[in-house]
């Protein structure tokens, strides 16, 4: 179910769109800081400069799956 902070963000971001937004930047993969019982799949994902980051949630940012990948799964150790 999404909440009222998630459907204002996509009205935001649709308004933006209509804009004609321009992202540079392209996706990049974060790497949450784990906590117990989490799996790799909860600890990274897939994000653009239009997504929310909590900075105080975040292990790190990554450019190419294959390094965010990397230090998901040594986070897990």
């Amino acid at each position: 179910m999404k909440t009222l902070i998630d459907l204002l963000l996509e009205s935001e971001l649709a308004e933006m769109n209509d804009k004609e937004t321009v992202d540079e930047i392209g996706k990049f993969f974060i790497v949450k800081k784990p906590k117990k019982g989490m799996t790799k799949e909860d600890i990274m994902y897939e994000a653009t400069v239009f997504d929310e980051i909590n900075i105080d949630e975040i292990k790190g940012v990554y450019k190419q799956k294959s390094d965010a990948s990397r230090i998901a799964t040594e986070a897990l150790k």
